[in-house]
């Protein structure tokens, strides 16, 4: 396992500010003025002296258990910082005393390395190992390097320094989307076999997308937690930038899993976040949460005909019922998911494809534009993720937005399947 390091701290002291710069340009956590904005354990990686560590952001802690998600935060934060190697503790208040540092090390059984976030945090120079007390600017990368030289020796007393492979094999790359308080943390730590997301009954629980590495049958699966999707009007300035910072997600991930509350009739909020991701040519795979709380007043065709009636371009697109509380039909959901990668992934022979075409227009002959015969010569597939072909046709535009679904649908079902999209892209060959 490689070697970690974990930056505590109170509510609003700049957690996030110092994880973002430690990170440089890959951190983009969530960063305002409101204490408690950090709700998740946020991962990011630090290069530095061609060495790569993982750098976790923490929940703020309070002392005040009367504060929401102060009882649930404390356990996992002591988990979590007593299995790192090393533990930024930040600091901005100028009263901030040398016992609030003691107990701190108690709490968390380590050995504490202090940042000052701000400059008017003076510490006293008397009874303290002034080499484990570095002061950082939060708004620049002002003393940054001396923070990292320290990360760096305990990096080389701990553990052998070992070069990092570039080059390993890259996982699948999934988001978790839907509103806000589907279980999508549930779902992942059920996933997970243990709690690292919090999961509490509030909506908005989770803001910054959050990144976590599992393994299934040998294959690595990257899941994205995301920010639920709340409508523009309802949604607060903070998690407009946790809205944008989700369908930035979206659009970089192989794999989108979409979960619907079983316990919630089906919105217009839904519809829309499921046809954004129909429309980007991604897989997708919808599951439909907490089916524990409504299997015995409702039957899964039931629930499936209300659902096409609200979307019925889902018609064909995998559809899992679970209960990411006790753990049903989780099983079923990470099967499709290789199943169907690894038709995603797949290339068609080029000989089976045009013999494919060649039945498509005979049985569905390609309608006369402006007079002229359409004819499609051949095909191929570029590429894969998604699986993209081109045709070269005589007559680019005689193939309309109608027909071309047609070839896509016969290529799907003959080759894929409908979790898996496909494109065809046209080009015109002159005579």
């Amino acid at each position: 396992m490689g070697f970690s390091i974990c930056v505590l701290g109170n509510l609003n002291t700049g957690k996030s500010s110092i994880f973002n710069r430690c990170v440089g340009k890959g951190g983009d956590n969530l960063v305002n003025n409101i204490p408690g904005l950090t709700r998740d354990f946020v991962y990011g990686e630090i290069k530095y002296k061609d060495c790569k560590w993982t750098i976790i952001d923490t929940p703020g802690i309070s002392t005040d258990l009367t504060i929401d998600f102060s009882r649930i935060n404390i356990e996992k934060i002591v988990k979590v910082a007593n299995g790192a190697d090393l533990i930024l503790y930040v600091v901005d208040r100028i009263e901030f005393s040398k016992q609030n540092f003691i107990y701190a090390s108690k709490l968390y059984n380590k050995t504490l390395t202090l940042v000052l976030s701000k400059n008017e945090c003076k510490v006293p120079a008397e009874g303290w190992n002034l080499e484990n007390v570095f002061y950082v600017s939060s708004f620049s990368y002002q003393g940054l390097d001396n923070v990292f030289q320290k990360i760096y020796d305990a990096y080389v007393k701990r553990i052998n320094v070992e070069m990092l492979d570039d080059n390993k094999i890259k996982g699948i790359n999934i988001a978790l989307v839907g509103r806000p308080n589907v279980g999508k943390s549930s779902f992942l730590n059920c996933i997970l076999g243990y709690d690292k997301q919090l999961v509490y009954h509030k909506p908005g629980t989770t803001i910054d997308s959050v990144m976590i590495d599992a393994q299934y049958k040998g294959k690595r699966l990257r899941f994205f937690d995301t920010a639920g999707i709340r409508k523009k009007r309802v949604a607060k300035d903070f998690e407009q930038e946790a809205i944008y910072d989700t369908f930035k997600v979206i659009h970089t991930s192989t794999v989108i899993m979409i979960l619907i509350d079983a316990n919630v009739p089906i919105t217009e909020q839904d519809i829309k976040i499921v046809s954004h991701v129909k429309k980007l040519s991604k897989m997708m795979i919808v599951i439909v949460n907490k089916w524990d709380l409504v299997k015995k007043k409702i039957d899964k065709q039931n629930f499936l005909s209300l659902l096409y009636l609200k979307m019925g371009f889902l018609k064909g697109i995998s559809c899992f019922f679970i209960s990411a509380k006790t753990g049903e039909g989780i099983e079923n959901v990470l099967e499709n998911l290789l199943e169907v990668y690894n038709q995603y992934m797949t290339r068609v022979p080029t000989s089976s494809l045009n013999k494919l075409i060649q039945k498509m227009v005979t049985q569905n002959p390609i309608p006369l534009y402006k007079g002229r015969r359409v004819k499609i010569y051949y095909g191929s597939q570029v590429s894969v993720s998604p699986p993209t072909f081109f045709f070269m046709t005589n007559v680019r535009l005689g193939i309309l937005a109608s027909y071309r679904k047609y070839l896509e649908k016969k290529i799907q079902d003959n080759f894929f399947s409908m979790n898996c999209p496909v494109k065809i892209n046209l080009f015109e060959r002159s005579i």
